[in-house]
């Protein structure tokens, strides 16, 4: 189930997990729906976020305060960052942490990074930091 679609000049980064639902049915029942969200903060180039929930798209800017909630402790998420520009050569995800950059491959003849995430018990601030070379630069 795609959970988080954003949409870049360059790029469109696609985030989906199947165990989506499973840990947000729990989370609810602990905390209460009211208290799974989420704030984002967009970076440059950004020019549309959308959350996907029940099937629902919504769109989402950077001032909105209460998100709901998309990352989960002990949760897989599958990522893939489809370019949209032939000219890009090599792309990587580049986190301060090597095992998470490790899950992450270039597939140049698609043009795609692909990878997966997974933020154990440090679920935090996540960023998401794509890194790609367009004709050398």
């Amino acid at each position: 189930m795609d959970l988080l679609r954003i949409e870049h000049e360059d790029f469109t980064l696609t985030v989906e997990s199947t165990q989506f639902q499973r840990m947000w049915d729990k989370g609810s029942r602990i905390l209460g729906r009211e208290k799974l969200t989420s704030s984002y903060q967009l970076g440059e180039g950004v020019q549309k976020v959308v959350l996907v929930q029940e099937e629902v798209e919504r769109e989402i800017a950077q001032d909105d305060a209460e998100v709901p909630a998309v990352f989960f402790e002990q949760t897989d998420y599958s990522v893939w960052v489809d370019f949209s520009d032939p000219k890009v050569t090599k792309a990587w995800f580049d986190s301060p942490r090597k095992d998470v950059n490790d899950r992450f491959s270039w597939k140049g003849s698609k043009q795609m990074l692909a990878g997966f995430l997974n933020y154990g018990n440090e679920i935090g601030r996540a960023d998401m930091p794509i890194c790609y070379t367009v004709d050398g630069v």
